[in-house]
């Protein structure tokens, strides 16, 4: 290949100042057809010679090596290619009049759509890209973008006093009487409410489901101040519940009867039969489903949720160690650490070796290790997981933490079969859009060229 490139250098200096430029064309042919046949010769392929050609979509993971007995993981090795989604013969692409990496902002899909922010403009798109509806009406604040849920969405036009709800063609099939209202979870959404009590108006919240009819009426309540709170998923049975009077959180079942009377400043959801709380003093602990008190409030930090029996709990030093459902300590001495999922839990060992990062199984034992820190990211923010898959620091990974499809930024994990991506190309230039998990780009937003 050196002596390759040395002849194609050599003869392009002698030759290209000497042609005139309608003639460049002809000349580079020639050269491309010089080539094969040096190549040939060569026992080489022109078409192999760039290094830095883009992968297809359909590449395979590459699988790390085992150096004594342990696994070494492939994700940000610095020596194995990361597959980022690619362009195809079949994406789409959808024009916008600015740049999409900097004022592109996309939701999950939910309903077969997703909700998407070009700059000041919003609308909502299928999983094929298609503009299915142009959302002409105001965004809530500081909540989560508009989701459809079972083909409605709350919406309010304009200056109009209420909410109403709308169908995918964007007509209003039903008018709330509440003037602010959350997304659709488990077919519930929270309202405000204004009514008259004597001479003045107050405020109280309602709850309602998808067509509109009043639901959990004993936890009607007055507000005294706050933000709406969107309400929060069932876990095994049980929803986290947040009281307006008492601005305390206690849990309720799916029929809105609350079962643990709003006691405490925080809660997590039920995990594992468990639910992290934090009490008046400040202090975590872990209740059962019954409100039990079964691992006392003794956690300055929020702790991690229990999974497959272990929960990560942060010390005062800042080291943070695995405890059982009876509050021992049973794994100790960690920079960091995530939850358990599958029987593997990535951690940061406190060692001295250049790397710390590494996935332990349930016995507390290195099976694979890795060559980055993620840039000493937190394994809270940079760790999760959404059934089988593993994502990671932008990148899916396998479960023994092998790279399988990465980008420069991956925004969530796949719903209804796609994500939204930033994809870094050579040169600094980003493609952004939604990808499959093939690594196919669906469709991509293209700053429009006038």
């Amino acid at each position: 290949m050196k002596i390759r490139n040395l002849l194609v250098s050599g003869f392009s200096l002698c030759v290209l100042g000497a042609i005139p430029q309608p003639a460049e064309a002809q000349f580079f042919k020639k050269i491309s057809n010089m080539l094969e046949t040096v190549d040939k010769a060569l026992g080489g392929d022109a078409s192999k010679s760039n290094t830095n050609t883009e992968k297809t979509a359909n590449d395979a993971p590459q699988t790390g090596t085992t150096v004594n007995g342990i696994h070494q993981a492939t994700l940000y090795d610095g020596k194995t290619t990361m597959k980022c989604p690619v362009v195809t013969s079949n994406t789409k692409v959808i024009s916008v009049d600015v740049s999409p990496s900097i004022y592109v902002n996309m939701a999950s899909y939910s309903d077969g759509v997703a909700f998407v922010k070009v700059d000041k403009k919003c609308f909502f798109v299928d999983t094929l890209g298609n503009k299915v509806l142009d959302y002409n009406y105001g965004l809530p604040f500081m909540r989560e973008y508009p989701r459809f849920y079972q083909g409605v969405c709350p919406a309010k036009k304009g200056m109009a006093r209420n909410m109403s709800l709308i169908d995918k063609t964007g007509k209003v099939v039903m008018e709330l009487p509440v003037y602010d209202c959350t997304n659709f979870v488990d077919g519930v959404a929270a309202g405000f409410i204004s009514v008259q009590k004597g001479y003045s108006k107050v405020t109280k919240v309602v709850y309602f489901n998808t067509k509109g009819e009043p639901v959990y009426n004993n936890l009607i309540e007055e507000v005294k101040f706050g933000n709406l709170e969107t309400p929060r998923p069932l876990c095994e049975g049980l929803a986290a519940h947040y009281s307006y009077s008492k601005q305390l959180y206690g849990f309720r079942d799916e029929n809105g009867n609350l079962v643990i009377a709003p006691s405490y400043s925080k809660v997590q959801n039920f995990n594992d039969g468990l639910a992290a709380v934090q009490t008046a003093s400040g202090k975590w602990g872990y209740i059962d489903k019954t409100g039990k008190m079964v691992i006392e409030a003794k956690f300055s930090s929020e702790p991690g949720p229990f999974s497959e029996g272990y929960a990560v709990v942060e010390k005062r030093d800042g080291s943070k160690c695995y405890i059982d459902k009876q509050g021992n300590i049973v794994f100790d001495g960690l920079r960091d650490a995530s939850y358990f999922h599958n029987g593997k839990a990535f951690v940061r060992l406190n060692n001295s070796a250049r790397y710390s990062l590494a996935l332990i199984d349930k016995n507390f034992k290195v099976v694979s290790e890795f060559h980055t820190d993620l840039n000493n990211r937190s394994l809270d923010n940079a760790v999760s997981y959404s059934g089988d898959d593993i994502l990671i620091s932008n990148c899916f990974v396998t479960d023994m933490g092998d790279m399988i499809l990465g980008a420069e930024r991956l925004q969530s994990h796949f719903s209804d079969g796609l994500t939204y991506c930033v994809v870094l190309q050579e040169g600094g230039k980003t493609i952004c859009g939604c990808t499959n998990r093939k690594g196919e780009l669906v469709f991509i937003f293209k700053e429009s060229e006038f």
